[in-house]
């Protein structure tokens, strides 16, 4: 048993002067990890870039003008629908079982159409909002893959108040450089 503890020792420190010289022969010549150039990590701040991207403003303004339009539409469709039902409520004495029925079942239709076109709406401005969020982080890709390349960034990272990252240096943040470009190109572009 002692035989097998020694001969293993002997094994083990072996190798350790086996890695410690391959270690040392490999900086020498260059090809050592801790010789590689460092990843060049830096952020933008997702809540600034969000606030002040003229893209993001007025895209907001249009799904906002969009939703207040579709609401009006809605309710001015849903009144209009209340008014019948009063209007039926109101006759209901003097109409037949049969215009009873008959009209009831018409309601419960119209009911249900109504309901369809407030899923409609709602879905057709998930979709635009959809469309906005592709379209941004599509410039902002496609921005960052044109103007960071040279500047050896490997990362550029999101960073917002609340989210994955606790903590991030200010001499990292290119906010300030992509809104200025972003907005730029944005502008030149005609909206």
């Amino acid at each position: 048993m002692k035989n097998l503890s020694l001969i293993l020792n002997v094994v083990l420190v072996i190798a350790v002067g086996i890695l410690y010289y391959l270690h040392f022969s490999h900086s020498k010549s260059g090809n050592s990890l801790d010789s590689k150039k460092p990843s060049q990590i830096v952020f933008v701040n997702s809540d600034s870039l969000l606030e002040n991207y003229e893209f993001i403003k007025e895209a907001k303004k249009e799904l906002d003008d969009r939703h207040t339009k579709a609401e009006a539409d809605f309710e001015a469709k849903g009144e209009a629908f209340q008014n019948e039902v009063k209007q039926f409520q109101n006759n209901v004495k003097s109409l037949t079982p049969n215009q009873i029925d008959a009209t009831e079942k018409s309601l419960k239709q119209k009911e249900q159409a109504l309901m369809e076109y407030k899923q409609q709406l709602s879905s057709e401005l998930s979709q635009k909002g959809q469309e906005i969020d592709d379209k941004l982080f599509s410039a902002i890709r496609d921005y960052l893959k044109r103007n960071v390349g040279g500047k050896s960034y490997n990362y550029v990272l999101g960073y917002t108040k609340g989210g994955g990252i606790l903590f991030a240096n200010d001499s990292l943040d290119i906010t300030k450089s992509l809104l200025e470009g972003l907005n730029k190109e944005y502008k030149e572009k005609g909206k």
